[in-house]
């Protein structure tokens, strides 16, 4: 009879079912502290389907002013947090590269910076600053500047770095310095 072939490697099977059973650890900890029941939630259910049918559907159009009004307010914290972000994205994106950045220590900093609040969600942010500013369009505006910052330096960089040596190469021996290559080169 063969020889039964393990997909996993035992002791690599060992270590994921220790980090299960942390987890599982953890989140029954988690569930005691804060004594929060995962059960209600199918519990609740019914509540749900009511505030969804009764509540929320249909939508009703005939909205008033404050709803269209908080509707444009969005939509220009919005736009106006990307073109911040993107302005200080560039530059942050300039140190961060591997290809111009003067100090590679700066710029493994800076990959690193953003690539840590790239992985934090907007509204986890929205919910930091709320717990420490308040509530208001400030902390709306601060959280999706961070989110928006974080993916554009990061994107930036990639496309920083993507950009032939060779043209950099030429406009530093032209004489050109940092900032005109940055922009010249991309």
């Amino acid at each position: 009879m063969p020889e039964k072939i393990s997909i996993m490697n035992p002791r690599e099977k060992q270590v994921y079912t220790w980090f299960l059973v942390v987890v599982l650890v953890l989140f029954c900890l988690a569930t005691y502290i804060s004594r929060f029941n995962p059960l209600e939630v199918l519990w609740e259910q019914g509540e749900f389907w009511k505030f969804l049918f009764q509540d929320f559907l249909p939508p009703r159009f005939n909205a008033s002013p404050v709803v269209v009004e908080s509707i444009l307010v969005t939509f220009a914290l919005a736009v106006s947090s990307s073109f911040v972000a993107a302005v200080f994205a560039f530059l942050f994106a300039v140190f961060g590269s591997t290809s111009l950045s003067p100090w590679k220590g700066l710029a493994r900093t800076i990959r690193g910076f953003a690539t840590f609040l790239r992985n934090i969600p907007t509204l986890v942010w929205a919910f930091i600053l709320f717990s420490s500013l308040g509530i208001g369009t400030g902390v709306g505006f601060i959280a999706l500047l961070i989110s928006t910052f974080a993916f554009m330096t990061r994107a930036f960089i990639e496309v920083i770095d993507e950009v032939s040596c060779d043209a950099m190469e030429g406009l530093t021996a032209c004489g050109g310095t940092l900032p005109p290559i940055s922009v010249s080169a991309a």
